[in-house]
């Protein structure tokens, strides 16, 4: 009895006419495997690329707190500098969609993925939790659009 209850409510069903020929007689639709899928090039292409992408905005979570530990601060100097991201995302959002909105699409996610490669890498870099903070702020500036 699956979707009776929209049937109920009057909602209209949503499921496609399965395909006919021109006498009218169901047309077999083609199996879709995933082997189909693997197959696609693009596809392939596009989930090898956000794959990467995770990876790339993965690592400053993983890569910060192992780099203040070796450093030898605390794990309170983590969580001062991890809040600073939430700050920056809550007190500038709106100010970098406004400045952004109008500029080249390819130009603005060139230009941020460089400046958040430049503030991820330059974590390796410093040494004091001001810093690190500071590293903090350019990737999640940059990371915004």
């Amino acid at each position: 009895m699956p979707g009776s209850s929209s049937r109920l409510c009057g909602s209209p069903e949503t499921r496609p006419e399965a395909a006919v020929d021109k006498r009218g007689e169901p047309v077999a639709e083609e199996k879709v495997s995933v082997l189909t899928v693997l197959r696609d090039a693009p596809f392939r292409t596009l989930v090898l690329l956000n794959l990467l992408v995770c990876v790339v905005f993965t690592v400053p979570w993983i890569g910060l707190p192992l780099t203040m530990a070796s450093q030898g601060l605390s794990p309170s100097s983590f969580g001062m500098v991890i809040a600073v991201n939430g700050i920056v995302i809550v007190g500038f959002q709106l100010l970098v969609n406004k400045l952004t909105d109008k500029r080249s699409p390819v130009l603005l996610l060139t230009l941020s993925s460089l400046l958040f490669a430049l503030g991820t890498g330059a974590t390796a870099l410093v040494g004091s939790p001001v810093a690190f903070a500071a590293t903090v702020i350019v990737w999640t500036v940059f990371s915004a659009k």
